[in-house]
Parts: C-alpha cells; sequence; structure tokens
C-alpha cells in the first residue's frame, strides 16, 4: 500500500496534503473510497481561485520587512477611468525604481486598483521594503499613502482582500489574474511523491499551523491536510534585500478565499 505526498511550498508557508492512492489489484469499493481521498487532496491544492494564487505568490515573495500599502486618490487628482489610474500607479512604480537603483535596490511588487464598491479608484500594492517608507509617501502626491508592515500571517485575509472587487461584483472568470505582479517574483514549488502507507503527517517543530482539519478516515484509505508557516531563522531573509521594521496589525474584512 501506498499514499501520494502532495505539497505547495512558497516562501514559509506550506500546504500539505497526504492521500491512500488506489492500486490496480484493489476491488472497486476500495478503489472507490482511496479515489475520493486522492480527490479530496486534489482539491485542496487546486489552484482554481485568483485569491488563492495570490495569497502563494505574496508569501514566496514577501515577508514582515516589506510593506502593504494602500494608495488614493484627492478630488483634485482623481483619474477619470480605471485605464488613467494604471498610468499613475505604473508611475509612481518607475520613480521607486529609479531611487532604488540608483543605491542598488530593487523593487518587487503586486498591485490592485479597485473603485467600483465606493466609485473611488484607488490601489493597494505590496512592496518589498529598504527601511524607505518616507521615500514611498513622498513618491505618491496624488492623495493619501497608509503604509503599514506586511504581515505573512495574516496573508490568506490579504489575498482576499485584494481580490475582494471582482469577486464580490462578478468580473472576474475563475482563475483569472486581477492582479498585476512585478517580474522579478519567485513562484511557489509543487512537489509531489508516492510514499509509505504507514508515513504521517505533521507541522515541523515551532512552525506555526494556520489550517489543519480532522483528518479524514475511511476503513480503506484516509484524507491528511495541513496549512502552516515555517518557523523565522535568525539569518533567513526574503529574496530581496532589506532592513526589518515595525510591525503594524491590519484587519481585513473580506470574504476568505474559496477552498
Amino acid at each position: 500500500m501506498a499514499k501520494r505526498k502532495r505539497s505547495i511550498r512558497a516562501g514559509r508557508l506550506c500546504l500539505v496534503t497526504l492521500a491512500s492512492m488506489p492500486l490496480p489489484r484493489d476491488p472497486d469499493y476500495v478503489r472507490a473510497e482511496k479515489s475520493r481521498c486522492t480527490s479530496l487532496a486534489q482539491q485542496k491544492l487546486n489552484l482554481k481561485y485568483s485569491c488563492q494564487k495570490l495569497e502563494l505568490l505574496l508569501a514566496a515573495n514577501f515577508d514582515h520587512h516589506d510593506y502593504y500599502v494602500t494608495l488614493t486618490y484627492d478630488n483634485d487628482h482623481l483619474p477619470a477611468d480605471r485605464a488613467a489610474a494604471v498610468k499613475r500607479i505604473q508611475r509612481f512604480i518607475r520613480q521607486l525604481r529609479r531611487h532604488r537603483k540608483a543605491r542598488g535596490q530593487d523593487v518587487a511588487y503586486v498591485y490592485t486598483t479597485e473603485g467600483l464598491h465606493d466609485k473611488r479608484l484607488h490601489h493597494h500594492i505590496v512592496i518589498n521594503g529598504y527601511d524607505d517608507e518616507e521615500i514611498i509617501r513622498s513618491l505618491w502626491t496624488d492623495g493619501n499613502t497608509d503604509a503599514s508592515a506586511f504581515d505573512l500571517k495574516q496573508v490568506t485575509a490579504l489575498a482576499s482582500y485584494m481580490t475582494k472587487e471582482p469577486l464580490e461584483h462578478g468580473k472576474a472568470q475563475v482563475g483569472k489574474r486581477c492582479w498585476s505582479p512585478s517580474r522579478n517574483l519567485n513562484k511557489p514549488v509543487i512537489e509531489s511523491e508516492i510514499v509509505s502507507d504507514d508515513l504521517t503527517l505533521a507541522p515541523p517543530l515551532n512552525s506555526t499551523v494556520l489550517d489543519q482539519p480532522p483528518v479524514v478516515r475511511t476503513e480503506f484509505g484516509e484524507f491528511v491536510y495541513i496549512k502552516y508557516l515555517l518557523p523565522e531563522l535568525p539569518a533567513q531573509s526574503s529574496p530581496f534585500r532589506r532592513r526589518s521594521r515595525k510591525k503594524v496589525h491590519i484587519n481585513f474584512d473580506s470574504k476568505p478565499c474559496l477552498s
């Protein structure tokens, strides 16, 4: 007998499933039970929704050294439409890139542009930090800048919040990306392997469990799922060089990502 272990690792965020595998020699009723466990595992790691993909992309590239920023417009600078707003934030990114390039620093980001729910265009952006929050504020001259530390423990809520507009207004197709990333981002690592039937699944020592539903177990098979954050090592850093900063807790009022 054997099980299939599937995992997605995005920086310190890990999603792992373990499910019994149907075998050729199994009777039909046994294969049916094992197939149900395999199907549950596939559903958990199926990146069907935009917010799920965004969650993993953010976790793979950003940590508490980075920024979550909301950029708004005052009445004098409010863009006429979404296309004009996108041009404005792209100009902001170019200005920040020029500033950092002169100092040997890069720019990594993911942003969304919203404006349907309150009829007022604005942007949400997660951006790597070099302890340069004041520079970011100074470059955005069209309205207010609300900047806080990116919190990896809230990445699920943040991804849902940043994709809430197309979900709530029915504008996005399933799996369609509704956010814009820089080209230098790391992608989550997806792995699959066949393991011994007696293998059990448990979070590593000192990790933070984010989701661990009860084990689904039948007479002929089982399914286990766990989502956790690996501990941050003293010498560990993100893919982008930066300095630490104070963490600020953010509350996101939005529906969770679908699963």
